[in-house]
């Protein structure tokens, strides 16, 4: 799958490096990730990429979760 221009022009509109990642890091590297999670075609293409303990762990949701 490809990544349409919207969902990076969405993406952009983030400022992910004022946002703190549950990682603990800065959530800069997150449409990165996103984006290798959206354009995995195999199960394997998605190894070492996840949203856990990034986005959210557990039921808790970080800051880098922007609101709808």
């Amino acid at each position: 799958m490809v990544v349409g221009e919207l969902v990076r022009a969405e993406m952009r509109r983030v400022d992910w490096a004022s946002l703190e990642c549950g990682c603990g890091d800065s959530a800069e590297h997150l449409p990165l990730l996103i984006e290798a999670i959206i354009t995995a075609e195999t199960p394997q293409d998605m190894v070492g990429y996840t949203l856990d303990g990034h986005v959210e762990e557990s039921t808790i949701i970080f800051e880098c979760t922007p609101p709808e």
